[in-house]
């Protein structure tokens, strides 16, 4: 009589019934006659799982190392790329939890590469000219990449937009620059847009027009650039500022937004 189910065992695949200790001769239930007491013994597979290696950026295929169960995978040769170093593998695509090589591995499992992006300052020597091009890039409606957010945009997103819970969102200040999405988000799902650090926006420094206008891109030329949100350092009433875009503080950042594509 053959048992009603398999047997189980973590990480193995059963393979079948044996008559010898050794699990060479398989036990055949339809035709072997019992005459005596009988030991069968169960004979398993270790089950092997593949780790997919995924590189997070365009253009580099995936690879992948087949590791048996509860043993744990080999460091893979570090990865490169020409826009930054290789910070190692994580297991999240969040990219927060570091990956441990002597984990055992008991199921598929994807690991992330993080990249440290190397920043390269770009030095603009008008050379006793004026109006560089890079002061004349404009918003494209429909354009896709990213950008800096317009005033009337970041406001917009900072308020919450239209729906619940509403505009008015407690500013989020604190003494130092603090490390993004900390505190809670607003009615959009959107962190730190008062408080932490200024952020520039796109638009020109300028008056307000008197007139309503839908998705305003701001002043149509200027001498500064617009900052928004407030600072650590600062009071939550300093929410505009304007700045020469040409200097640097520890207290400005960016925050970039990019044009989806609904189905």
């Amino acid at each position: 009589m053959k048992p009603a189910e398999d047997p189980t065992k973590t990480g193995h695949t059963f393979s079948g019934w044996h008559s010898d200790e050794a699990l060479t001769i398989a036990y055949i239930f339809t035709t072997t006659e019992v005459t005596a007491d009988l030991t069968l013994y169960a004979k398993w597979e270790i089950n092997k799982y593949t780790v997919t290696f995924e590189p997070t950026f365009n253009g580099e295929p995936k690879t992948t190392k087949e590791v048996e169960y509860n043993n744990p995978v080999e460091r893979p040769t570090n990865p490169t790329w020409k826009e930054g170093p290789f910070l190692g593998w994580f297991s999240d695509e969040a990219l927060t939890i570091p990956y441990s090589f002597s984990s055992p591995v008991c199921d598929n499992i994807t690991l992330y590469a993080k990249w440290d992006v190397i920043l390269y300052a770009i030095i603009i020597n008008e050379n006793g000219g004026t109006g560089a091009t890079w002061n004349a890039v404009e918003v494209v409606e429909g354009s896709t990449g990213y950008r800096l957010a317009t005033e009337a945009q970041r406001e917009y997103a900072a308020r919450g937009g239209d729906g619940s819970p509403g505009g008015n969102f407690t500013y989020s200040g604190s003494n130092d620059p603090y490390e993004v999405g900390k505190k809670l988000p607003n009615g959009l799902g959107l962190y730190d847009m008062s408080g932490n650090v200024l952020e520039w926006v796109w638009d020109w420094y300028g008056n307000y027009p008197n007139t309503a206008e839908f998705d305003p891109t701001g002043a149509s030329s200027g001498s500064q650039r617009v900052l928004r949100g407030g600072a650590f350092n600062l009071t939550p009433s300093t929410d505009r500022l304007d700045w020469d875009h040409h200097n640097r503080l520890r207290s400005i950042g960016i925050q970039l937004v990019v044009r989806t594509v609904e189905d």
